[in-house]
């Protein structure tokens, strides 16, 4: 999976059948991403203009790099 410039391989997921929330609340559910995927990041999220955007810190929460 890649995200602009973060890369994950070797991933485990767990798979559901999302069908049934898709048809309760007639939208198209694409994927969920889980909290792990995330860890040693800072989100930022714009709904208005539907953004994510995350910054990478090293471990002392020095910000890396501009948002990815």
């Amino acid at each position: 999976m890649n995200f602009k410039k973060i890369s994950y391989v070797n991933l485990i997921v767990d798979l559901i059948n999302m069908g049934g929330k898709e048809n309760v609340r007639g939208i198209k559910v694409l994927g969920l991403l889980g909290i792990k995927l995330f860890k040693g990041f800072k989100m930022e999220i714009d709904v208005r203009n539907k953004v994510l955007k995350l910054y990478r810190f090293d471990d002392n929460g020095n910000c890396l790099k501009s948002p990815s």
